[in-house]
């Protein structure tokens, strides 16, 4: 059995590196694929969430967001 999905990242993509204009939002399903779109690994793209690293490469343009959702209950 699989356990259910909780949450869905969202993906801020800004024009410039100073964050005032917003080019685009994109939601994923995982890390992993919000990492293929930005063009880096899924430890550097977590680690740049959880502020352990500074933004470096495309990180720059970008913020993320954790979305989370209630999913129906089974009866």
């Amino acid at each position: 059995m699989v356990a259910a999905k909780t949450h869905k990242w969202e993906l801020i993509v800004y024009t410039d590196a100073s964050k005032h204009e917003v080019a685009r939002v994109l939601p994923f399903e995982t890390m992993r694929d919000m990492a293929l779109a930005v063009g880096c690994t899924h430890s550097i793209l977590s680690n740049y969430y959880h502020d352990l690293i500074n933004a470096r490469g495309n990180c720059k343009y970008i913020t993320i967001h954790k979305k989370t959702y209630n999913q129906p209950t089974r009866r």
